[in-house]
């Protein structure tokens, strides 16, 4: 979440307690419990947001990696645990899960991807120049094999597109030495 959110909830807040101390005095009861109502009814409109922002992360389950992965092709057949799910952005959502698999889940996963048709043997400074054009065959899944040293990582990416809506990018990264993918989803 960010700053602008977080201020401009903390301005509603100032100016509903300075309209209802300065401008009702004491003697007016009723007015008092008028605004104090509307006070908290502006509160708690303006709170929910950013309450329901902040504690999204929380309420990612087992169900929502199943069909993150299946945008992907991808199924895990053994169990699975969630490590750490992140969720940034107010207009632009970036979420990122690290899920811990199964060492054979891990093995499927990889052989698939460096037996794809499509798979792309790329550096890492190149992956972000001479990747894929997705308006060429957009509701596609690609593959890449960073061939650095440093990355020892497989990517698995997959572009949707669908007519007026914004386009949402899902990919899993597998690093090659532990039994860990993290799932970025860009909305």
């Amino acid at each position: 979440m960010g700053v602008g959110p977080l201020i401009g909830f903390i301005i509603l807040v100032i100016l509903t307690v300075f309209i209802t101390v300065i401008f009702f005095p004491k003697r007016n009861r009723k007015r008092i419990r008028l605004w104090r109502i509307i006070g908290t009814v502006l509160l708690i409109v303006v709170l929910s947001p950013i309450l329901i922002l902040a504690f999204e992360s929380f309420f990612y389950f087992k169900s929502d990696v199943i069909s993150d992965l299946k945008k992907l092709n991808v199924t895990l057949q053994d169990n699975f645990d969630i490590e750490d799910n992140e969720i940034v952005g107010l207009t632009d959502y970036y979420r990122t899960t690290t899920v811990t698999i199964s060492k054979r889940d891990k093995e499927r996963i990889t052989k698939m991807i460096l037996e794809s048709e499509n798979l792309r043997n790329i550096s890492f400074g190149d992956f972000f120049t001479k990747g894929v054009k997705w308006t060429e065959k957009p509701d596609s899944v690609y593959n890449y094999r960073f061939v650095d040293e440093i990355t020892n990582e497989l990517i698995r990416e997959s572009f949707e597109k669908e007519k007026d809506y914004a386009a949402i990018l899902t990919s899993i990264t597998l690093k090659t030495n532990d039994n860990t993918i993290t799932i970025r989803v860009v909305d």
